[in-house]
């Protein structure tokens, strides 16, 4: 004869959920800031336009807005139109960006309500590697 309530094979109890530390940024914030550096990326890069077609001549400035300063894309389009080798038209347009838009350092705003100053993340240039004794 068979039971009336039939029991649910048991499962391993799902982990528990992982939390986000307060005051970090949710995925849409992240999101939005993400897209955000990108339109200012953009738009830094269409004041670049004609110093690019300066230094690049033989480079359309149409060419150059359609990568939206894009390096990869720049830097296909510098190796096609000069006939240099890949690692050349990656240096050539390191060397123009590095010049031009220097990074700037990643400024984070807290999300919390009672935030003092913003927290601003720069690499370390004296930050020297740890070994780990053996």
């Amino acid at each position: 004869m068979r039971p009336k309530h039939s029991r649910k094979p048991q499962y391993d109890a799902a982990p528990p959920k992982v939390r986000r530390a307060p005051g970090t940024p949710t995925k849409n914030q992240l999101r939005t800031i993400a897209l955000a550096e990108a339109r200012a990326h953009v738009a830094k890069w269409k004041t670049l336009i004609p110093t690019a077609n300066a230094t690049w001549n033989k480079l359309h400035a149409a060419d150059l807005g359609r990568t939206e300063g894009n390096v990869h894309v720049l830097a296909g389009l510098v190796q096609m139109h000069y006939q240099v080798s890949r690692q050349e038209a990656d240096r050539q347009v390191k060397a123009f960006f590095d010049q031009y838009a220097p990074a700037a350092p990643v400024v984070v705003q807290p999300v919390a309500a009672v935030a003092a100053a913003p927290v601003i993340l720069a690499p370390e240039a004296d930050a020297a590697p740890v070994e780990a004794a053996v």
